[in-house]
């Protein structure tokens, strides 16, 4: 049972783009604040949060039956009707909507996160009920026509989980002098895993690489099965090549990267300017709206990587940019903390 009245009550989506986020705020403020969380029961939100200590309400959720939005909206209003929160923060997705009409009909604050360049439908639609919407891009501001919109950018966790994966990993340092990370999302990317495997045996053939190749935990279990992951070593008798379903432990990986080649996600982007790693972007074509096309050519302007759309993705393309990446001198530059910047702007209410 939890402690009333909450200070903060959070909200999002159940994709890693929409959670992370949150959980980079809730690091940030769990030690002079109480918390409270509304999710689904089923999706990654409801397996996330509590890998990192958090408790989630769950709610039931549809993007289409109305009478599971309305469920949905009688059960938040409830919770926040005895949570008494002071601010509510959404970071989009479809079931944070029946949440935030919620908070508008009780009177909570109201503050939205937007992470991609193009606006999600939920937060376009809730923005006119926001107090305000923290955006991640400039570009993003003209996608609303009204509320208190903030630049911000987007959140970076402070913490990553260091599970068993993470420290079996680690007893395999040091790698190679080069390093290719390959991230396809929390649900991995079939297309770019068949890419890579096509280039597991031109990394074996030499010494001087190692690929980290996180395929997605419906790729990797059909590939290997129940194994947590699977290496290969090289023609030099050294481990090569490292299959993993999914890895919480992000900083591990950017810090042992050399190249990193990454579908657009928000959360992915944001880490990558953070850390400010060469990397070459592939944005998922079937994302809504386009919206990881619109993510990697800002990024890409920012100087931060080269987009790659996935028509024209071969292993071969993908190879002689890991090798320019080897030659690039990237100037580090100061990382923007938007976690400091959301929490300025939930101060107001705090």
């Amino acid at each position: 049972m939890r402690h009333v009245p909450i200070d903060i009550v959070f909200t999002c989506g159940g994709t890693g783009g929409h959670i992370y986020p949150i959980i980079a705020l809730a690091q940030a403020l769990e030690s002079d604040h109480s918390l409270a969380f509304l999710g689904s029961k089923n999706r990654q939100d409801s397996l996330i949060f509590p890998r990192y200590g958090y408790l989630v309400d769950a709610l039931p959720s549809s993007s289409r039956n109305v009478w599971t939005m309305l469920r949905s909206f009688f059960k938040a209003r409830s919770l926040l009707s005895r949570y008494k929160p002071k601010v509510i923060v959404s970071s989009g997705g479809y079931h944070t909507f029946p949440v935030v009409l919620a908070a508008k009909w009780l009177g909570v604050p109201i503050i939205l996160l937007e992470q991609n360049v193009l606006p999600g439908k939920v937060n376009r639609l809730m923005s006119r009920f926001a107090d305000h919407t923290c955006v991640s891009f400039a570009q993003t501001k003209r996608y609303f026509k009204r509320g208190n919109l903030v630049l911000t950018g987007n959140p970076v966790r402070k913490r990553f989980l260091d599970d068993s994966l993470s420290q079996s990993l680690k007893k395999h340092l040091p790698f190679s002098k080069y390093v290719i990370v390959v991230i396809g999302g929390s649900q991995g990317a079939g297309v770019l895993n068949v890419c890579m495997e096509s280039l597991y045996e031109r990394c074996l053939a030499s010494d001087d690489w190692t690929i980290i190749h996180l395929t997605g935990q419906a790729h990797f279990q059909t590939c290997y099965g129940d194994l947590p992951y699977k290496v290969m070593s090289n023609n030099f008798g050294r481990e090569g090549v490292f299959v993993l379903p999914y890895f919480e432990n992000m900083a591990l990986l950017y810090r042992v990267a050399t190249f990193v080649i990454a579908r657009a996600g928000a959360t992915t982007l944001a880490e990558l300017l953070a850390v400010q790693k060469q990397c070459v972007l592939i944005p998922y074509p079937y994302a809504a709206d386009n919206h990881q096309v619109l993510n990697a050519k800002v990024a890409e302007q920012s100087g931060l990587g080269t987009v790659l759309l996935q028509e024209d993705m071969t292993a071969d393309t993908l190879w002689g940019l890991a090798e320019a990446s080897c030659h690039v001198v990237r100037d580090d530059k100061p990382s923007l903390n938007a976690t400091d910047k959301v929490l300025n702007v939930l101060k107001g209410y705090t």
